[in-house]
């Protein structure tokens, strides 16, 4: 979950939390890195070849990631506003959308393995 746990008024002894950890005292263990990235279909992917060739496509949000669209956007040194097209609450269901084609999903590579493994699935840039 991205909540924390409050360990002094909860029964918890272990959490495992998708963000930034909050030290307070406590052993943090990273279980490791991601890399967050557009995913599409390989249909559409074979016309990506740089970051403004997203400018109108549909971009797939999913709504429970920290590091969003606009975010991205600007990591790449593009002011233009992205075009949300669906969104998800849930990484799997904008994942299954990019699958079917109706757009490029941000997602973690951790998240998407199984799928570029396939080919379903392209991180084209």
């Amino acid at each position: 979950g991205t909540d924390y746990t409050r360990f002094t008024a909860d029964e918890f002894d272990a959490d495992i939390v998708y963000g930034p950890p909050r030290t307070e005292g406590l052993v943090v263990t990273p279980l490791g890195e991601e890399t967050i990235t557009p995913v599409c279909s390989p249909a559409l992917g074979a016309a990506l070849r740089e970051p403004r060739d997203l400018v109108g496509l549909p971009l797939i949000q999913s709504d429970t990631k920290q590091f969003q669209w606009p975010d991205w956007f600007a990591a790449q040194g593009l002011s233009t506003a992205p075009r949300i097209g669906s969104r998800f609450d849930r990484s799997f269901l904008a994942i299954l959308a990019a699958t079917q084609g109706l757009g490029v999903a941000l997602e973690s590579t951790r998240l998407v393995e199984a799928e570029l493994a396939s080919g379903r699935l392209v991180a084209p840039l």
